[in-house]
């Protein structure tokens, strides 16, 4: 009885479903290979110079003669559960080459489910646009439920982020779409980042990066109270979107020392009255 009841309990436990397991956070820069990324109609090839960084920057190039635009990731670090990682954020280095169309990509997140192919999909609602002008920049893509539109299935928006099975970056122009569409398009992919962190340097988390977050800043209600990586991390961010490139002149060193001397000058002023 005890060798039957023994059998059964190890019997039960191997017929179990593991659970999912863990996304990891992590930046795929392409400086070896191309880390899983990989399409079903367009071409991807392995750039070994050219990247944001310049010689000896390797990338990912994506080209297309009029066939869907896409470029996925099935490995295990871009699937599994993104909630237990706190994912929030996919962030990427793209570039359009001149003679591209220009494009519109989203994020395009499949699951839960057992294939990608019968799984629900949810996609970036809005588009970043990508010039075809041959310039790096930097673009996000918020993964928060606001952000995501679901396209096909049924499945939530939590059952979608404790499974998920695919990661796909995708030309998909006008309202969000379940297939996306064709594109004569040459785009340049690095730095393809999963986070679980917000747009640094948006401290009031609207956003964007400008005045309003300085003002936040100089009263001592950022992350870090009137510290310098905070101020830092405005610096370099100032006028960045949540989903695009720089639109806003970075201000001069000059101009934020003034910003912040000058509040700082009639403080101890005012504390010696």
């Amino acid at each position: 009885m005890q060798r039957f009841s023994f059998v059964w309990v190890i019997s039960w436990f191997c017929s179990v479903p593991t659970l999912g397991h863990a996304a990891t956070l992590h930046t795929d820069d392409f400086q070896l290979d191309l880390s899983g990324w990989t399409t079903g109609g367009a071409s991807v090839s392995y750039e070994t110079t050219g990247g944001p960084a310049g010689v000896d920057d390797a990338f990912l190039r994506l080209e297309s003669g009029f066939q869907n635009y896409a470029t996925f990731n099935s490995n295990p670090a871009w699937t599994g559960d993104f909630t237990a990682v706190d994912a929030a954020m996919v962030t990427a280095d793209m570039m359009a080459a001149v003679g591209s169309a220009a494009l519109s990509m989203r994020l395009v997140l499949f699951g839960p489910g057992v294939s990608p192919s019968t799984s629900s999909r949810w996609t970036s609602t809005v588009a970043v646009d990508v010039p075809a002008d041959g310039i790096w920049r930097n673009y996000s893509f918020p993964l928060m439920e606001s952000d995501l539109t679901r396209v096909l299935g049924t499945d939530t928006y939590q059952n979608l982020m404790s499974d998920v099975l695919r990661v796909m970056l995708r030309h998909d122009s006008g309202t969000p779409s379940a297939g996306g569409e064709p594109v004569d398009g040459d785009l340049g992919i690095d730095n393809i980042t999963l986070s679980n962190s917000s747009l640094a340097g948006d401290f009031n988390n609207d956003g964007l990066v400008d005045g309003a977050d300085f003002l936040v800043w100089q009263r001592g209600d950022s992350r870090d109270s009137l510290g310098s990586e905070d101020l830092v991390d405005w610096q370099i961010n100032y006028g960045l979107p949540l989903g695009g490139g720089p639109v806003i002149a970075v201000p001069e060193p000059a101009t934020i020392y003034f910003l912040v001397a000058v509040p700082l000058f009639f403080r101890r002023r005012l504390g010696r009255r």
